[in-house]
């Protein structure tokens, strides 16, 4: 049987702190992620880096799937237009992770969309060399 590794930690809109870690199936896997989404009374935002492919490109098309607002860290408007056509919910953002200027321009970017929401989630799936 495939397993998961997994830790989530929020807060809900109340402001109780859910926290889970556990190895589990990706059914359950699911499960839980959908619990945050509950229980965050609103939708809750992730960014996720490295979004243009691979594991990035599976947990943001998966993630948006699931009900979160999904901020895809792409480095070409070109990966970001791809992702919006597999999945409409997701919104693109500019940055090289390796480029502090674009970092820091990419967290203002996310701040502004949110309107002072935070986020409830940030997914590093980058590999910087």
């Amino acid at each position: 049987m495939t397993s998961v590794s997994m830790f989530i930690s929020a807060k809900s809109a109340r402001g109780n702190s859910i926290q889970a870690r556990c190895s589990t199936t990706p059914y359950r896997a699911r499960q839980r992620l959908r619990l945050v989404v509950r229980a965050h009374g609103s939708q809750p935002a992730v960014l996720i880096t490295g979004a243009s492919s691979g594991i990035g490109r599976a947990a943001a098309l998966h993630l948006a799937n699931e009900g979160w607002r999904v901020f895809a860290g792409v480095r070409r408007d070109v990966d970001g237009t791809a992702l919006i056509s597999e999945e409409r919910r997701i919104e693109p953002i500019l940055i090289d992770v390796a480029d502090t200027n674009s970092v820091a321009a990419a967290a203002l970017t996310v701040r502004e969309r949110l309107e002072g929401r935070g986020l409830q989630g940030l997914v590093c799936s980058t590999f910087v060399v």
